[in-house]
């Protein structure tokens, strides 16, 4: 999370998360990479901490943590970026402190790749060259640009967009979740001149009414079945049934 220098949400933070209970991370192997993450990003000389937290095993392996809030300026993040930018998969959190918005968009090209999300929180009505420039920006390295809200909450809904360019995914054309995660799963393959009597072929057909499955069935996309002796060609076909 970037900040302006001299915010005062620290304080506020500290306060907030020391009321938060503990809670079981996913499993062993997570809350191991989140210590070895956590031990790494606290043992930074510049780091500056707000809220330690907690992190403890049971007897079964299980981890189980409260957040850890941690503080650093933009120029400490740089110096220190092969310690602080790698994932700590569970709750911490780094504050980064910029001096102007002016070098908020330049920073984040230094400071990141590819992302699931970008956040954006600003004033109501505020519109700046610095913040364009910003959302400019993320537009072109996130899979989904968030103004207001938190990430990475995903829901299975046609407008959902989880995925981003590389190395947040290996294929950033496409969500991981959502209806729209089927197109990862078909290809289009381009029918020309196809023949009537070879449009009762098993497959699913892409039609300009949307998915439709077939076993042996002509489709239409109208009716979901060719008339008799119709030269209709469906446009596309996919060769994975759609369910």
């Amino acid at each position: 999370m970037f900040l302006p220098r001299g915010h005062d949400i620290g304080g506020r933070l500290a306060a907030q998360v020391a009321e938060v209970a503990e809670h079981r991370l996913l499993y062993p192997g997570i809350a191991r990479g989140y210590r070895d993450r956590r031990d790494t990003i606290l043992g930074v000389d510049c780091v500056d901490i707000i809220s330690e937290g907690s992190l403890r095993f049971d007897e079964n392996g299980q981890g189980w943590a409260t957040p850890t809030i941690v503080r650093v300026s933009a120029n400490d993040l740089l110096a220190q970026r092969e310690r602080l930018l790698d994932e700590a998969f569970g709750p911490l959190s780094i504050l980064v402190e910029y001096d102007s918005e002016d070098e908020l968009a330049l920073l984040a090209d230094q400071v990141f790749k590819g992302n699931l999300t970008g956040t954006v929180h600003a004033a109501a009505g505020e519109d700046t060259a610095p913040l364009r420039a910003l959302i400019y920006w993320l537009a072109q390295h996130s899979g989904r640009v968030l103004f207001g809200g938190w990430p990475t909450g995903v829901a299975v809904t046609p407008a959902m967009q989880h995925g981003g360019p590389w190395p947040a995914t290996t294929n950033d054309s496409g969500t991981s979740v959502g209806t729209a995660a089927i197109t990862r799963f078909l290809r289009p393959v381009s029918n020309r001149a196809r023949r009537t009597s070879c449009s009762r072929c098993p497959c699913a057909t892409i039609t300009r009414g949307g998915f439709f499955s077939t076993a042996a069935q002509p489709v239409s996309p109208t009716h979901g079945e060719l008339p008799p002796d119709s030269l209709f060609t469906p446009p596309l076909t996919a060769v994975s049934t759609v369910v």
